[in-house]
């Protein structure tokens, strides 16, 4: 296919003389225009997306949050039912001690009887 003078080098021939340097500009103006326009669009579905991370990434943290805030109030009780265990064992052990002194004076008391 010859575009011209002949030769596949040249710049001159009937495409390329028939688009002056102003053609030219306004060829590439929409062709800019439509490239910006893209780019706007790219970064605006990229900001979206951000966007939509950052409040999902909010409500994961608000979950986490709330869990904290329940298993704060389960240790808590955790910790008071400790408490309360301790201070019924050392109660109990108290009251097993008085029992068992009072059979050890007890058997005394028999052994005295019977002798």
């Amino acid at each position: 296919i010859d575009f011209g003078s002949g030769s596949l080098g040249s710049s001159e021939g009937p495409i390329s003389s028939s688009l002056n340097p102003q053609s030219q500009l306004q060829l590439s103006r929409p062709q800019s225009a439509a490239l910006t326009m893209d780019l706007i669009e790219s970064r605006s579905q990229a900001i979206e997306s951000i966007e939509a991370t950052i409040a999902e990434l909010g409500q994961i943290y608000q979950h986490v949050a709330q869990m904290v805030a329940s298993q704060r109030e389960q240790v808590q009780r955790i910790d008071e039912n400790i408490l309360d265990v301790e201070t019924n064992v050392i109660g109990a052990h108290s009251e097993l001690m008085k029992y068992y002194q009072n059979i050890s004076s007890n058997r005394w008391l028999m052994m005295k009887r019977e002798a």
